[in-house]
């Protein structure tokens, strides 16, 4: 069953308008500042209990620096140094004395995910930035329009319409692998984890690529569901087992990039080697990899910004923001045989 759409939460800009004042003097009446007539106080209380206006606390104390908020951050690994870099972002832009970070992680099992975001809005945080695991977010409807700005992180939210910030996944996956097409490899793995929006995204990349070279997709080259670092070697012996094993090999996230790397220590196989996500691994190994870098500090920068303007009064559509991903050359895609 579709659900219905949530009713949208009434903001300061809605309150005015029916009490025939400016949404200063709502913040002012609300507030309980001075200099604003008794006649404008009660039009301005009775517009907002008739609108189920529920004032914006959180905006209010980012703005006067006073008593300490909190922002929830619901991320997919506590462990996963991607996930530090969002949270590194998020505190760039709200960091301060007066209110922190309120984070926790689903340990990638996406029956937490509700579980965790209901528990965040019970601890009264005023906003939330959540990385979407489970299959349906349509639970986000009902919070948002109860007045907690919710933006989703690096995945668009399933059953709901909610801001987010994604990455550029299958352009960049494209311009990856052009390097690897344009140095005449046709026979490229792809390794990525269960198919989630990320892996999903990155695929189409990569039968985009290839099919732009035109070379035939051939899905024996192509291993999802590899979520973790020790299930790649298995993977990768799957491949050269293939009558024509790959030359090349697209790595879709930093797991399969560091499973990838550590089984080919010592290994005769020398493939040429494109990853997304930078990482340390990919940075210090010989020879160093080039990846398509999705910049999780800018994820989680974009997504506190898009959620303070929440809070700040705006009331638009719901936004997409995409975020570019370069590539870093490095050396690794020049190789192989």
């Amino acid at each position: 069953m579709t659900p219905s759409p949530a009713r949208r939460a009434p903001t300061v800009t809605d309150v005015a308008v029916r009490a025939g004042v400016s949404p200063k003097t709502v913040s002012r009446a609300l507030n309980n500042e001075a200099n604003v007539r008794p006649d404008k106080v009660a039009r301005v209380r009775r517009a907002a209990e008739e609108l189920g206006f529920r004032p914006n606390h959180f905006a209010r104390l980012l703005r006067t620096r006073g008593t300490a908020s909190m922002i929830g951050v619901v991320t997919a690994s506590v462990g996963d140094p991607f996930w530090t870099g969002v949270l590194q972002g998020v505190d760039g832009v709200i960091g301060g004395g007066d209110c922190f970070i309120l984070s926790a992680s689903t340990r990638d099992r996406s029956e937490r995910e509700a579980e965790i975001v209901i528990a965040m809005v019970e601890r009264r945080v005023m906003a939330l930035l959540v990385v979407p695991t489970a299959a349906d977010q349509s639970y986000l409807a009902g919070i948002v329009a109860g007045g907690t700005p919710v933006v989703c992180i690096d995945r668009p939210a399933v059953g709901a319409e909610i801001d987010a910030v994604v990455a550029d996944d299958v352009g960049g996956v494209r311009r990856g692998m052009q390097l690897l097409t344009a140095r005449g490899h046709r026979r490229i793995g792809f390794l990525a984890t269960s198919s989630v929006y990320t892996t999903r995204q990155r695929l189409d990349g990569y039968r985009q690529a290839l099919a732009a070279a035109g070379f035939d997709v051939d899905d024996a080259l192509v291993r999802t569901g590899v979520d973790e670092a020790a299930d790649v070697g298995p993977a990768v012996d799957a491949l050269l087992a293939l009558d024509d094993p790959p030359t090349a090999m697209f790595a879709a996230n930093v797991s399969n990039t560091v499973g990838l790397l550590a089984g080919l220590r010592g290994h005769r196989w020398e493939p040429a080697i494109v990853a997304f996500s930078d990482s340390d691994a990919a940075r210090v190994h010989n020879p160093a990899v080039t990846v398509v870098h999705n910049d999780p500090v800018e994820l989680g920068r974009c997504g506190a910004e898009l959620a303070l303007q929440r809070l700040d009064g705006f009331d638009g559509a719901p936004r997409m923001v995409c975020i570019d991903t370069p590539v870093i050359e490095r050396e690794s895609h020049k190789v192989g045989r």
